[in-house]
């Protein structure tokens, strides 16, 4: 029977995100064979993120790869352990070692980072693990450049942190992909006024918070790849995606041959139509209505087949709502439609705004952080807070701004606790002042 993730547990049907290692943990304990097929897999064993395991991930490694020949190897950053309100191991490294009877190894230097990062970067490390520090020959140079930008408000922030990003990309060609929007968390409360300046000034963006999600959905790549071959000049890749998806699971030639052509047919037909519309009519609704005559052509039944999580009507009708928002979105800002299409896809060129947890393992050439203000960074674990702007801060390679407003308005809809008046975070800024 097929599993699907979801947010409760519905017995023989689904099970939630948080049960897949306790299961897969029980799995193993009650069957040599599954255990022995997964030791007879893999010779070698690489574990990143270490300083993250929680207890459960463990216990997983352990009854898989422990006393075993299998070389097994650790790798993380005490200093970048962000993940305690999830579970995290306090001293996981020292339970490794002895469990695993592994050799440690400390690893000083960052080589993503230009010399004067790393000289702010060490001024944390030796707060945080004086041990780890970075000896003074290994951060030597001029290179790298770290900012401190105090505003009145976030209006004043978004217009200020836009026309860089512009001067970024034009002026000294940093692609847009190289530039990374930081926040600690809430990042659409906190980037609204910056993505309406960004969408002025034509700058592509991508919010992690929502859109990693929804790009991937299939039923939102077939809807996008079919919209750009009706309204689009000559779009081979996602033709050929389109149709490769439409015939999947067919094995009959004959029959296949009949699927394309009937799907060909269908699709110049709606582009006569697309290309008869004067653009005065072509409205984001009048847009929408090609994508609804393809769904009804798909039929609901296809439509499950690209992912059992369709079978519920909510969920699909949940996925097109945003599918299409997003668009409008794009569409009303770049009021050319495959434009818009296609930066809905783009992977490659667009600025990325993320919360500094999905930063993680990440780099970018510039890093902006906004909102380095008490407000921000909250939490009732100092250490870890610290930890979480070490990780933000070491993201970037040659540039790093830091932002704080003497004021934020607060979202309209904001349904969570927010402060307007706000003040800059004197440590974490601290660190930068001597750099600048």
């Amino acid at each position: 029977m097929d599993y699907t993730i979801g947010q409760g547990r519905i017995p023989r049907k689904q099970i939630t995100f948080l049960e897949l290692v306790p299961l897969a943990t029980q799995i193993l304990e009650s069957s040599e064979v599954a255990l022995n097929a997964i030791r007879q897999t893999y010779s070698d064993v690489f574990l990143d993120e270490f300083q993250d395991c929680t207890n459960h991930q463990y216990k997983l490694v352990q009854l898989c790869f422990g006393k075993t020949p299998i070389r097994t190897v650790a790798v993380g950053d005490t200093k970048q352990k962000i993940m305690g309100w999830a579970g995290a191991l306090d001293g996981v490294f020292i339970k490794f070692a002895k469990d695993f009877d592994a050799t440690s190894l400390n690893l000083y230097r960052n080589f993503r980072s230009e010399p004067l990062l790393l000289r702010m970067q060490n001024e944390i490390v030796e707060a945080m693990d004086p041990l780890a520090k970075m000896p003074s020959e290994l951060v030597q140079g001029d290179g790298g450049h770290v900012e401190i930008l105090t505003f009145e408000n976030d209006d004043v922030e978004a217009q200020s942190v836009a026309t860089q990003v512009h001067r970024w990309c034009q002026e000294e060609g940093i692609s847009p992909r190289e530039i990374a929007i930081l926040v600690r968390n809430n990042p659409d409360q906190y980037t609204r006024n910056l993505t309406a300046e960004l969408e002025r000034l034509g700058i592509a963006f991508r919010s992690e918070q929502h859109l990693q999600d929804l790009s991937a959905e299939p039923v939102t790549q077939l809807v996008i790849d079919y919209l750009l071959v009706v309204f689009g000049n000559r779009e081979p890749d996602a033709y050929l995606r389109m149709m490769d998806k439409l015939t999947e699971g067919i094995h009959n030639d004959d029959e296949e041959f009949d699927v394309r052509d009937t799907w060909r047919a269908f699709l110049q037909s709606e582009g006569t139509a697309w290309g008869s519309t004067t653009a005065e009519n072509r409205s984001m609704k009048r847009i929408w209505e090609y994508a609804k005559r393809f769904l009804g052509q798909l039929g609901k039944e296809r439509l499950i087949s690209l992912s059992a999580e369709y079978e519920s009507d909510t969920r699909l009708r949940q996925v097109l709502l945003d599918t299409k928002n997003r668009l409008s979105e794009l569409y009303a800002a770049n009021d050319d439609i495959v434009k818009a299409l296609t930066l809905f896809t783009d992977t490659t060129s667009a600025v990325r705004i993320l919360t500094i947890h999905k930063s993680k393992g990440l780099e970018f050439d510039s890093v902006v952080m906004l909102g380095v203000e008490e407000e921000s960074f909250w939490g009732k674990d100092k250490d870890e807070e610290r930890s979480v702007f070490f990780v933000g801060i070491s993201r970037a390679k040659s540039r790093l701004l830091l932002t704080h407003c003497a004021t934020r308005r607060e979202p309209e809809n904001n349904t969570g606790f927010w402060k307007e008046a706000r003040h800059p975070h004197e440590e974490f800024i601290g660190y930068a002042q001597p750099f600048c």
